[in-house]
């Protein structure tokens, strides 16, 4: 054997990769960052939906409460009492208080028939100049006609419905 003095190689020693970083981030995390923010966003879209739809919603079924009630008393005077009340609360649930909480008579019909969006205030279908009228006469007449009670307990569904209600905060 051939042992010659030869010099050693010049090598290194083993070095181990880095540490693998946090930043910048790998496209998964980014994806994922994406997806939570678009459902943060979503829910938060959907839970101002239904918050709005709330006083909708809760109008309706104090309509239907008075509906039944009229159907088991059959006094109009009354009805029209709980109708005017129904819509004041609103009113001033949705708008300024001050604005709303002293009006009367033709003005508080007038306000109704601004207030509605679908409502022509020149066509039968109005509190002003059509069935929203008995509002205001129901205490003083002796007797109302069904249908006109119908037609009344209808045009309040309908501005309730498609009345622009935002709680006012």
């Amino acid at each position: 054997m051939n042992q010659t003095n030869t010099p050693p190689l010049p090598l290194h020693d083993i070095h181990l990769p880095q540490g693998i970083s946090w930043w910048p981030l790998a496209p998964g995390w980014w994806y994922l960052l994406g997806l939570i923010i678009t459902l943060s966003g979503l829910v938060y879209l959907l839970r101002s939906w239904h918050r709005k739809g709330a006083l909708r919603r809760e109008a309706l079924k104090n309509l239907v409460k008075i509906e039944e009630s009229y159907k088991q008393t059959g006094d109009h005077a009354i009805l029209a009492q709980d109708i005017s009340v129904l819509l004041r609360r609103i009113a001033i649930s949705n708008q300024n208080k001050t604005l709303t909480a002293g009006l009367t008579g033709e003005k508080w019909l007038q306000f109704l028939d601004a207030n509605n969006p679908i409502i022509d205030a020149k066509s039968n279908n109005s509190f002003q100049n059509g069935v929203g009228k008995i509002l205001i006469t129901a205490p003083y007449m002796q007797h109302v006609d069904r249908q006109e009670v119908e037609n009344l307990l209808e045009l309040c569904r309908l501005w309730i419905k498609k009345s622009r209600l935002t709680p006012v905060k």
